[in-house]
């Protein structure tokens, strides 16, 4: 999905954000293809990937981080701590 959605769109990123961005959070990443990608795309940022399920790859680059966490029980980052947060098909109860 997450190809058919990059190639349509032509992008990751649609947002106005700052190619100097320090930190991009991706709620619910999957296999966090997304993070890996923008990460390349923004090397000065720090790119990190929440999930559930610990289902992303070992080898990551230094400029992400992925966590396991339940987007049920809220986040703790600092509000304003992000340049751009990103969620796709998430759904909370």
């Amino acid at each position: 999905m997450h190809d058919a959605l990059r190639n349509l769109l032509d992008g990751n990123v649609f947002a106005p954000i700052s190619p100097k961005a320090t930190n991009i959070l991706d709620v619910g990443c999957g296999s966090g293809q997304w993070c890996l990608e923008v990460a390349n795309e923004f090397p000065s940022a720090t790119a990190i990937g929440i999930d559930l399920s610990p289902i992303q790859p070992d080898w990551i680059p230094l400029n992400v981080e992925f966590i396991v966490a339940d987007l049920n029980e809220g986040l703790d980052f600092d509000e304003g701590s992000y340049d751009l947060v990103h969620s796709r098909y998430d759904v909370t109860s």
